[in-house]
């Protein structure tokens, strides 16, 4: 799943420049890709310290 992610953030920006898309908008694109990765991993940090049983 991890490989499928890290391609399609390489490889979905090149394809919307090749389709005419503007190199601008591949860009836009990507960066909105590596935000809501890092987002999503994040959570998923959260959502495991959560659960770790430590009461402060």
């Amino acid at each position: 799943m991890l490989v499928i992610a890290i391609g399609a953030v390489i490889a979905i920006p090149a394809i919307f420049a090749a389709l005419g898309g503007g190199h601008y908008v591949g860009l836009v694109f990507g960066i909105v890709l590596v935000v809501v990765g890092v987002g999503w991993m994040l959570l998923g940090s959260r959502d495991s310290d959560s659960g770790s049983g430590s009461s402060d």
